[in-house]
């Protein structure tokens, strides 16, 4: 099951994919709505296919799928507290030419780094190898002005932080 939350007309993003078992009995399981993504209508997909696992546009020979609308009208977000210390800092913030992102002592290997604006919407994918302490920069002088989500996440880790772009 894969909700297109950016309204991209793709199921590849971040959180786009809700649900992924292989049974053949009913499935009953409660969704996840990320605390970013703002009320409004958005695609459902719901693939069911021979006992294996796929992606949201395979091609398959035996199976279903179907696209609903999702209406998402109101978000009741629980505020979790941290599990450890802060390990990311960003700064400027507001920001209005470069962003500089300092991460704390995280375990070498890759980072993905998204940047989403005020409608849910995916305005920066990146990827950068680090090593302990690092810092990296994202130019913003060509991203339009509001408030946005920064995601920066490894395999085992995932840390939020708003900022503020103002030209």
């Amino acid at each position: 099951m894969w909700a297109d939350w950016n309204q991209d007309g793709d199921f590849d993003d971040l959180n786009e994919m809700l649900l992924q078992k292989t049974s053949a009995l009913s499935i009953h399981e409660n969704i996840n709505i990320p605390a970013w993504v703002t009320p409004g209508s958005y695609r459902l997909r719901i693939q069911m296919r021979d006992s294996k696992k796929s992606n949201a546009c395979e091609t398959f020979s035996f199976g279903e799928v179907e696209d609903y609308t999702l209406s998402v009208n109101h978000i009741n977000a629980r505020v979790l507290p941290p599990k450890a210390p802060t390990t990311i800092t960003v700064y400027p913030n507001p920001v209005s030419s470069w962003l500089n992102i300092r991460f704390g002592k995280l375990p070498s290997g890759k980072i993905k780094v998204y940047l989403i604006n005020e409608l849910g919407q995916m305005v920066y994918t990146g990827l950068a190898q680090i090593t302990g302490e690092n810092n990296i920069t994202l130019d913003c002088q060509n991203v339009r002005e509001g408030a946005f989500t920064l995601i920066c996440r490894t395999e085992n880790w995932q840390e939020t932080k708003s900022i503020l772009i103002f030209h």
